[in-house]
């Protein structure tokens, strides 16, 4: 993935959730048709902190830019660029895209 000149690399997580939520719904049949156990999608996502500087730095701000539908994380390759001195930045993109 690249914004401008800079090249961020793409990375991806596993997300399990739900799980214990839908079991407390069964037992107290307030749904009759929920998943067994936990939901599980993977979401793909750039960590943009590029300057050593910054990752040496407890106190670096997080930015964690969140997209529309649709949308992806392109949307922020613009705010990416301009503040990858300033802070680390986090951009997911979620399922659906």
């Amino acid at each position: 993935m690249s914004f401008g000149n800079e090249h961020f690399q793409e990375h991806e997580i596993c997300i399990k959730t739900c799980g214990n939520l839908y079991r407390r719904w069964r037992e107290e049949k307030k749904f009759s048709n929920l998943p067994n156990g936990d939901l599980e999608f993977k979401v793909k996502y750039i960590d943009i902190n590029q300057n050593p500087v910054l990752k040496s730095r407890n106190s670096m701000p997080v930015i964690v830019a969140i997209h529309g539908a649709p949308g992806s994380y392109r949307d922020f390759s613009g705010l990416a660029f301009h503040l990858q001195q300033k802070a680390r930045i986090i951009v997911p993109n979620f399922p659906g895209k």
